[in-house]
């Protein structure tokens, strides 16, 4: 079976202006973002072990619909980054397999990369406990407006929203045993004015493990994440 791996961009893209915070919180950042740095700088060199994505149409306009296949696993190791096998689909006839992903899924710690210093916004009413920063990213690749909601007494991550123009990508975390705060789920959604041509994507990340130190050792950290793009792990028989 051959794999080819493909990466589509959606809408936005990243910018690595933001990187230092990765290895040190901004020392004229509030004291609760520093810890939210701190929290999504603790999750490197975790990656998840299964991820299961969904697309969602009004109309069937994606001619790779037809050939997904929802979940992919952990299968090995290639330059310091995972390889995941997809799963068959018991009601699969074609040669030819297509599987969502994104690059969260491999390097959580690069989300808020772009964002080193964000303002503090109105929490909506229903986010009781919680604190929202908020930054504006424009460069001349994007424009978008990236949004922080966290614990108001940890600074811990809770979701991560991207918007610009007419999509929005949602990330969610949860903390796994160990207390470290990873992106379990991320949906993407485009909603242009005509409704026949909307979608949203969504995909679960899970079952996280830590990197094996010797993929660590041998991985090249990518200077930023493009939190609107997806992979599609393309398989042909």
């Amino acid at each position: 079976m051959k794999r080819i791996t493909l990466l589509c961009a959606l809408t936005l893209a990243g910018v690595s202006s933001g990187t230092l915070a990765l290895t040190t919180e901004p020392a004229n950042a509030e004291p609760l973002w520093q810890n939210t740095l701190q929290y999504v700088r603790a999750s490197s060199g975790w990656v998840a072990g299964s991820i299961t994505s969904a697309y969602l149409a009004k109309g069937n306009n994606w001619k790779e619909q037809a050939d997904l296949v929802p979940t992919a696993r952990l299968q090995s190791w290639e330059n310091g980054e995972p390889v995941r096998k997809t799963e068959d689909r018991s009601d699969k006839k074609n040669s030819r397999t297509v599987h969502i992903s994104s690059a969260i899924a491999n390097h959580p710690e690069l989300i808020l990369a772009d964002c080193p210093l964000p303002k503090r916004v109105a929490a909506p009413a229903n986010a009781a406990g919680t604190v929202v920063f908020q930054c504006k990213i424009e460069t001349k690749a994007v424009n978008y407006t990236l949004t922080t909601r966290v614990d108001q007494t940890s600074g811990r991550p809770l979701r991560v929203t991207v918007t610009e123009n007419e999509t929005t990508a949602q990330i969610d975390f949860s903390q796994n045993t160990e207390g470290i705060s990873l992106p379990t789920q991320l949906q993407l959604a485009y909603r242009p004015a005509n409704e026949a041509d909307r979608w949203t994507i969504t995909m679960h990340n899970e079952d996280w493990q830590r990197k094996p130190e010797q993929q660590i050792n041998t991985a090249i950290q990518p200077a930023f994440l493009r939190l609107t793009e997806i992979k599609m792990q393309i398989m042909e028989r």
